[in-house]
């Protein structure tokens, strides 16, 4: 990856593959730490064995319980540096690294941060996911203070890789809503962040099991920011039709009917809104 980047500096597929890469080795390692019991990540295990329908650890040979080697021959895996934090092998300072080097080569692209911030998001068990994407939204923030994909990344962030069904999911759709409303003001153009972020609500409300409080909850925000992108000249078609089925599944046809009346007279030719 190191030879292809150093020939290949301006690939942003380049960039995102090499980062991938030291992701999937910071989680191999966490998963096999996890494996031993190293740092309390999980229980240990003390199920019988005498119970056949449980599932017990795989056998683990020195090899596989050792993925590296640092350059004096320790073992990264049950390194003095047993706490996450203060290990560089885990605590994401190379995924950073990687991440500072790619942006400088490709600098003025929040596109760009973009990718690395949805690459991260990918990586929901990581124990240092909050480092990584404090970094980038850190770095989208400072640099694109008005970018609605800058915005959005704060916005997401609360809920990136939370479970749904989780107790502690609705205080990070509170966290969510808190931050849409903070930076709703601050973006241009403020039609794209409106997008962003009823699609994202949207995906929550299509979630199974979802807990009635947490739809209600979002249903109303939605509604809400669908008002002020209307009354402010900033909606499009697709938001029109995406506010109508919200107001469908809430049993308020006829609002629904009504909304889609005022997207047609709005975008008398786009399609979305004529069915």
């Amino acid at each position: 990856m190191q030879r292809g980047l150093r020939f290949n500096k301006g690939s942003r597929q380049l960039w995102l593959e090499y980062t991938k890469l030291e992701l999937v080795y910071i989680a191999k390692i966490i998963t096999r730490r996890r494996l031993l019991g190293i740092d309390g990540l999980v229980e240990t295990q003390q199920q019988s064995n005498e119970d056949e329908n449980m599932m017990g650890l795989p056998t683990i040979t020195a090899e596989e319980a050792n993925p590296g080697l640092t350059e004096d021959g320790s073992d990264i895996v049950n390194s003095p540096l047993n706490n996450i934090e203060n290990n560089s092998a885990l605590n994401g300072t190379i995924p950073l690294a990687v991440f500072d080097a790619a942006i400088q080569e490709i600098s003025n692209d929040v596109g760009f941060v973009f990718s690395f911030f949805n690459l991260f998001g990918t990586f929901p068990n990581l124990p240092c996911l909050s480092r990584l994407l404090d970094h980038v939204i850190s770095h989208a923030l400072s640099t694109y203070p008005t970018s609605p994909l800058a915005l959005f990344m704060d916005v997401k962030a609360p809920i990136l890789g939370a479970e749904p069904t989780s107790p502690s999911f609705p205080s990070k759709v509170g966290a969510m809503l808190s931050k849409i409303a903070s930076h709703i003001g601050e973006a241009s153009p403020r039609v794209k962040l409106y997008q962003l972020v009823t699609s994202s609500l949207q995906e929550i409300l299509d979630t199974e099991n979802l807990d009635p409080a947490v739809d209600t909850v979002i249903k109303s925000a939605l509604d809400k920011y669908f008002k002020k992108a209307e009354t402010g000249g900033d909606i499009d078609a697709n938001m029109y039709h995406a506010w109508a089925k919200v107001l469908e599944s809430s049993r308020k046809p006829k609002a629904a009917q009504l909304v889609l009346r005022r997207g047609r007279e709005a975008f008398p030719n786009n399609a979305i809104v004529l069915k």
